[in-house]
């Protein structure tokens, strides 16, 4: 059977996309038959929080264990959208976090566990801070603050950056019970418009012109949650993991409550 341009093209496209993924990281289930992960070495547990197609906030869990194996990714990740992003984000994650403890992975493997009950929420790589410091958390032993969460893009360097939908996360936060929500520098705050209508004389007529006048909103004000910048990881970690710092990286830091 001959194929036609645009049949060819489209088979040439998923064979790129399928290797891609293979090569990223092997999404294989925790309980892979003749594998076991019950010999778990150290785990990180955290949240996260994300949003669905209706854009509203949602929050799952996240788990990040090691056991023995030889430096491979084992992805558990079901009903989640945008799948490719959020393993690019995983492979980031695992990067950063290894060079920021100064280890090598090469006798364990790291297993990523999401579960989420909600088919309609959307990843992506608003988790890419979160998933680095549970991946330290997991390769520290050191546990994570359960009162903190975190949404922001991570990248090779460490660094923390813009993501959407911070408002809707940040009362999703509050609703679940946090206290504090770590959020990519400078999002603390957005800018809105409010409309405005002015109407003046014009002779027997009357004048209205619209007007949008920016009004500057307090994610933690609006969300009644303490929302705190950060970043880079380094900020992140400071607040999620206590005493971290003193036992590792010494230095003075501003800590939570």
């Amino acid at each position: 059977m001959k194929l036609n341009k645009i049949e060819l093209l489209g088979v040439v496209f998923l064979t790129l996309v399928i290797g891609f993924t293979a090569g990223l990281t092997s999404t294989e289930p925790r309980n892979t038959p003749g594998e076991s992960t019950d010999n778990v070495l150290s785990e990180g547990q955290t949240h996260l929080v994300a949003v669905d197609r209706e854009g509203n906030g949602v929050i799952t869990d996240l788990s990040v264990k090691t056991i023995p194996g030889n430096g491979r990714i084992l992805v558990d990740i079901e009903n989640l959208l945008f799948f490719l992003d959020t393993q690019q984000s995983i492979q980031t994650a695992k990067d950063v976090a290894e060079r920021y403890l100064n280890t090598n992975l090469g006798n364990r493997d790291i297993v990523y566990n999401i579960e989420i009950d909600n088919s309609s929420v959307v990843g992506g790589e608003s988790a890419g801070g979160a998933l680095t410091v549970a991946t330290i958390a997991a390769l520290s032993g050191k546990p994570l603050r359960d009162d903190t969460i975190m949404t922001g893009t991570i990248d090779a360097e460490g660094n923390v950056g813009p993501i959407g939908g911070l408002l809707a996360k940040a009362q999703a936060a509050h609703n679940a019970g946090f206290t504090y929500f770590l959020v990519p520098k400078g999002q603390g705050t957005y800018v809105d418009y409010a409309k405005q209508q002015k109407c003046a004389p014009a002779g027997r007529t009357m004048v209205c012109a619209t007007e949008f006048k920016p009004i500057r909103i307090d994610i933690s004000k609006e969300a009644g949650i303490h929302v705190i910048e950060v970043a880079n990881v380094e900020d992140a970690v400071r607040y999620f993991i206590p005493n971290f710092d003193d036992d590792n990286h010494p230095r003075n830091v501003t800590r939570l409550a």
